[in-house]
C-alpha cells in the first residue's frame, strides 16, 4: 500500500511533470499513460473523443488535433483511506491539453484554459456518476429468465 492518502482533489501540473507523458489515438479514443503527478506511480488513461471535443466539436480524423480533457490517477496501487470500489489509485486530478500529430502520437501540456478545464473536469465527472448509475442498475435488474 502506498503511504499517500487517497484524496478527491484537483492539483496543477506542469509542462516538466507532463513529459514522461505519452499516448496515442487510437479509433474513437486516446489512449495516455505515465506517472501521476501526485504519486507518481504510472498511471493510465482512456479518453473517448466521441462527445469530449470540446474545441473541435466532434472527432478527430486527419491532421493535428487539440484537445482538453481531466485525467484522475488510475495507477492501480492502494492508497491510505480510498474507497473499496475501483478504479485504484490516489484519486488526484488534473487537467491537460492533448495534441494528437498526424501519426496519432499525443503529446500532453498543461491546460491553459480554466473554462475548457472547468468543462473537461465537468465531462469527467458526469461520465463517472453515468458508470456509477450503471452499475447499480445491473445489480437491481433481476436475472432474464429463458
Amino acid at each position: 500500500m502506498s503511504g499517500m492518502v487517497h484524496s478527491l482533489e484537483w492539483i496543477p501540473v506542469s509542462a516538466t511533470q507532463l513529459a514522461a507523458w505519452h499516448g496515442r489515438r487510437v479509433g474513437s479514443t486516446l489512449r495516455l499513460d505515465g506517472p501521476c503527478p501526485a504519486c507518481r506511480h504510472t498511471a493510465t488513461a482512456v479518453v473517448r473523443l466521441t462527445g469530449t471535443t470540446f474545441e473541435g466539436g466532434g472527432i478527430p480524423t486527419a491532421g493535428p488535433s487539440v484537445l482538453t480533457v481531466a485525467l484522475t490517477c488510475a495507477c492501480g496501487r492502494e492508497h491510505v483511506g480510498q474507497p473499496g470500489e475501483p478504479p485504484r489509485g490516489c484519486g488526484r486530478t488534473w487537467t491537460v491539453t492533448s495534441v494528437t500529430d498526424e501519426a496519432g502520437d499525443v503529446t500532453l501540456r498543461p491546460a491553459d484554459d480554466p473554462y475548457l478545464a472547468e468543462a473537461a473536469e465537468a465531462w469527467r465527472t458526469v461520465w463517472a456518476d453515468q458508470l456509477t448509475r450503471l452499475r447499480a442498475g445491473a445489480e437491481r435488474r433481476p436475472p432474464r429468465s429463458r
